[in-house]
């Protein structure tokens, strides 16, 4: 694991004592433009298939908060700010070990606490590790050990703050599951001096490091030393109170007298009210697991071989979010989503079919008292897996979606006035990716293997019953948000038999043809694992590649095999 940089020092803060509570105001990340997958997208910046850490100036609830407002009352105080990480890339992970810095670049405004105590394992110190008992949104596991953990690091640093945690958890690492949540790691706690004056302090991470229980980093930034991940800061802006209008009394007060008077009473009309603007709609890729297709088959002996995600095939959703519409017929009901329009591309030299279906408002779906999707016949219930019914009269799709080679396009409409869904994590339509059966020709189960493909959004259109394009559309009806989705198609290392694990028959396989070297009949370039590349012999390397993964499986790959990072500007 990188070890963080050494530390030279320790710089005393203000023991100052809590008074008046701080007065924090936050606005959630992105929360006026996206409140769908509210940790998805920080601002403009789409994190699908990444981690991110973003810095939460609002302890107080669970949103990732960002401005916040700090009233300056006189009066000593402290603030705090969470450091907390999301997964983005549709796969858990473990989260096994960190590291980070936290830079308060104004110690005027902000100045970092010196705890009392920091002694072993050092989880409650500052910055303080978060568990679950400490933040809803905190770490499990009872094994972790933070050290060091410093609130200033750098002695020298007279106008600033940087402060350190570097946790370790070997034995019961936590699982980082699936956006669009976050998860809190520490908190640092900062004295607001009395004498601190109006202004702004952005304080932001560095030297971010972030591992999984093999010692795989699954994100760093500030520099990015593997795995490019985001990082977001976090500003308080410091204010003077406004004044507080109260009235006094220094009139003397008369006698009131029963003289009735015709002055009319001043109540105002047509007062305009300040209507929050909607955040942008849009739609959104979810894969079942993480970015990883595994192929796969279903002939080597018993039981439920390729049943796992990913295993074979891959489950997408395409989720709408952000769906608001006005109230064109007067009912005090959002009229809700009427009808969709969007085409999706791929690769049918990598992906060999997508088997799409219209999800909404087939009879499960959000919309199902719209009609028209058929997945119902006589004798089976809704068919929410989108295989083919008996007599069905739609199978799934609507009426105006178009499959072709190489592109899916959804259309599907509404009849009549019944108001449709609003809201977020909608499942408009569902693909199921198939790999194409001759990448087994170009794959082999070595090293790093893989192809990287992106499934991509264009033309993405929501519009309500009444045909008028749902809040944030552009251009005559476009979401601004279209997302794309990258899956790496790949095989599970060491595994001959493709039937997503390694086991002794794969053991046995590779055993029988030890010796072999290209030219004899005994040699074949599938069993020619290590190095990346053929080395034209089946020598011990190639054994051990097998031998070492007994009991790998695609939901649990030994060592891990995270998907391969989206080509350079993925999502613009």
């Amino acid at each position: 694991m990188k070890k963080p940089q050494a530390l030279i020092g320790l710089l005393a803060a203000l023991g100052t004592a809590i008074g008046v509570l701080v007065a924090v105001v936050g606005l959630p990340y992105g929360r006026a433009d996206y409140t769908a997958f509210a940790e998805l997208y920080h601002g403009p910046t789409n994190n699908s298939g990444l981690f991110h850490i973003a810095v939460d100036c609002d302890t107080s609830d669970a949103a990732t908060d960002d401005p916040c407002t700090v009233l300056l009352t006189g009066a000593a105080q402290t603030v705090a700010a969470d450091v907390t990480i999301g997964n983005s890339t549709a796969g858990s992970a473990l989260l096994a070990a960190f590291n980070w810095t936290l830079d308060d670049p104004d110690t005027t405004r902000l100045d970092a606490v010196t705890p009392g105590s920091c002694t072993a394992p050092k989880l409650n110190c500052n910055p303080n590790f978060l568990d679950t008992g400490e933040s809803t949104e905190g770490l499990g596991g009872t094994a972790w050990s933070c050290d060091p953990v410093q609130a200033d690091q750098d002695s020298n640093n007279a106008t600033g703050d940087q402060s350190l945690i570097s946790c370790t958890n070997p034995t019961d690492p936590p699982t980082l599951a699936a956006g669009p949540a976050h998860l809190d790691m520490g908190r640092v706690t900062y004295d607001v001096p009395i004498a601190a004056g109006v202004g702004s302090v952005t304080v932001a991470v560095k030297d971010v490091n972030i591992f999984d229980e093999t010692v795989t980093e699954l994100m760093s930034c500030n520099p990015v030393v593997t795995a490019t991940g985001n990082c977001f800061p976090t500003t308080y802006n410091f204010i003077v109170p406004p004044p507080t209008d109260t009235p006094t009394n220094t009139n003397t007060p008369v006698p009131a007298t029963d003289t009735p008077t015709n002055t009319p009473t001043n109540t105002p009309t047509n007062t305009p009210t300040n209507t929050p603007t909607p955040a942008d709609s849009g739609l959104q890729k979810q894969a079942e697991t993480s970015g990883n297709l595994f192929l796969c088959n279903d002939t080597d002996g018993p039981g439920p071989i390729c049943s796992g995600p990913g295993e074979g095939s891959l489950h997408v959703n395409e989720v709408a979010f952000n769906i608001a519409t006005g109230d064109t017929d007067g009912d005090t009901i959002p009229d809700g989503l009427g009808a969709y329009e969007f085409s999706v591309e791929y690769d049918n030299f990598v992906i060999e079919s997508v088997n799409p279906c219209d999800v909404v408002f087939g009879p499960t779906g959000a919309g199902a008292t719209r009609g028209p999707v058929d997945e119902v016949n006589a004798s089976s219930p809704a068919n929410a897996d989108c295989t083919p019914d008996p007599g069905a009269l739609n199978n799934g799709t609507c009426a105006n979606s178009i499959i072709t080679e190489n592109i899916v396009h959804f259309g599907c409409v509404t009849g009549g006035q019944v108001e449709g869904p609003v809201g977020s994590g909608i499942i408009i339509a569902s693909l199921e990716l198939v790999p194409h059966e001759d990448l087994s020709n170009d794959l082999f189960p070595g090293n790093n293997n893989g192809v990287l493909t992106v499934i991509k959004d264009n033309g993405c259109e929501l519009v309500d019953i009444f045909g008028h394009p749902t809040a944030g559309s552009i251009n005559g009806g476009l979401t601004k948000l279209c997302g794309d989705l990258a899956v790496t198609v790949r095989i599970l290392e060491g595994d001959l038999d493709l039937d997503c694990d390694v086991d002794v028959t794969d053991a046995q396989a590779i055993a029988s043809h030890y010796g072999a070297f290209f030219g004899g009949l005994l040699y074949s370039k599938w069993l020619d694992l290590e190095p990346q590349f053929h080395d034209l012999d089946i020598d011990i390397k190639d054994i051990q590649k097998v031998f070492g993964r007994i009991g790998s499986t695609c939901q649990n790959p030994i060592p891990a095999q995270p998907p391969l990072p989206p080509p350079t500007g993925f999502g613009n």
